[in-house]
């Protein structure tokens, strides 16, 4: 349910356009799966970094793991401003 939340409108413009109900149940399927597989594509890709570093670069994993944090403070921050501009 994660991945639908920024795009709702767009889910429901595409199945309020499906030619049936059979259809429109697929799509949300399709969309849900997509958006777990992306998810999951997207946590490997900042873990697996951060699990080898541990292992045999400590020092590297302190500063990959401030990097990460960082970053996702920064996006909070900037959604969080871009939404009270709106």
């Amino acid at each position: 349910m994660h991945g639908m939340a920024g795009s709702a409108a767009l889910l429901l413009l595409a199945v309020s356009q499906a030619s049936s109900p059979a259809a429109s149940l697929g799509y949300v399927a399709l969309f849900g799966i997509g958006s777990m597989i992306g998810m999951g594509a997207l946590s490997a890709m900042i873990a697996v970094p951060i699990a080898i570093s541990a292992r045999w670069l400590t020092w590297a994993n302190r500063g990959l793991q401030g990097a990460v944090g960082t970053l996702t403070v920064a996006i909070g921050i900037r959604t969080i401003v871009a939404t009270m501009l709106v």
